[in-house]
């Protein structure tokens, strides 16, 4: 469960109001809102009357003011598709929002408040939970404003969906091991992981990839690997026995790369496992990362 916003915070919201995407919004109180926005989300939609049945639905985008006096959030949910039904936007008001040490916020709302508008019989939200990180420091280090963002809800207590932003930077420790040369262990690499949903292809890119420490740093990109749902709603397993990478732009047939496994899990930790036997050298390595989309700082 996330604090509530503390005095510990305070002093960074007026900077984040200036820097975030939006502006205020329209209003006749004194209140400071802003506007902000996980774009390009997507959904992953389960038949709870039939656990076989699963959908993914790609270009959801969530919309969200953040009342920063009252601490209360809206919402809203565009682009969603339950099983061949196209949902119109779902509006939710008025839930509790918190902030916590870190930086990750949270909203918690077992039955939102919902604004039907026109409709005749609007979607039923309950259960609506979603968890985000700023990440303002993006915004000057790479030129993008790159949060992370997840969230879960059911709908008429027939559907529960689990949906995420990607892609996303993603930091955390790699480690590099082989017969010929001691454990190597770094924290600069930073990885990113798109997932085509068409093709049920996933690329990945590491920037910073290192398999000593005398090794120069390379910028790598994996693509064309096979993924598949993982056992948790949301999750995904990335699977390919050999590729080629890219390092640079171009192909680099001289440091293939064999036995790649990977379970991506949005909100949660990210295990890689790859194994790359570069042609020049007599020794193969062994290569393993985990990594979030908190651990961030390695661009910066």
């Amino acid at each position: 469960m996330m604090k509530a916003l503390s005095k510990a915070v305070l002093p960074a919201l007026g900077l984040l109001t200036l820097a975030t995407t939006g502006c205020k919004k329209d209003s006749l109180d004194p209140d400071t809102i802003t506007e902000q926005s996980l774009s390009e989300c997507f959904v992953v939609v389960k038949d709870l009357n039939d656990p076989t049945a699963v959908q993914t639905v790609t270009s959801v985008n969530v919309k969200y003011y953040l009342n920063w006096t009252q601490a209360k959030c809206d919402a809203i949910i565009s682009g969603l598709n339950v099983f061949g039904t196209t949902l119109p936007a779902i509006t939710l008001s008025d839930m509790k929002w918190t902030m916590d040490n870190k930086g990750w916020c949270e909203v918690e709302a077992s039955r939102p408040t919902q604004s039907a508008g026109s409709i005749a019989n609007p979607p039923v939200v309950t259960d609506f939970e979603m968890d985000w990180l700023f990440r303002m420091e993006l915004i000057e280090a790479a030129n993008t404003y790159d949060p992370v963002g997840y969230f879960e809800c059911d709908i008429d207590n027939r559907y529960h969906l689990v949906g995420a932003r990607q892609p996303t930077f993603m930091g955390g420790i790699t480690e590099c091991s082989c017969a010929q040369l001691p454990t190597y262990s770094y924290d600069d690499a930073v990885y990113s992981i798109i997932l085509d949903f068409k093709t049920m292809k996933a690329t990945m890119s590491i920037t910073g990839a290192k398999f000593n420490e005398h090794m120069p740093a390379l910028d790598m990109q994996f693509a064309g690997i096979d993924f598949t749902y993982g056992e948790k709603q949301g999750s995904f397993v990335l699977s390919c026995d050999a590729l080629t990478p890219s390092i640079g732009g171009s192909p680099m047939a001289g440091f293939p790369i064999s036995n790649l496994k990977a379970e991506v899990y949005p909100g949660h930790q990210t295990e890689i496992y790859f194994e790359c036997t570069p042609e020049t050298m007599p020794m193969s390595f062994q290569v393993r990362a985990s990594v979030t989309g908190a651990d961030y700082q390695a661009i910066l």
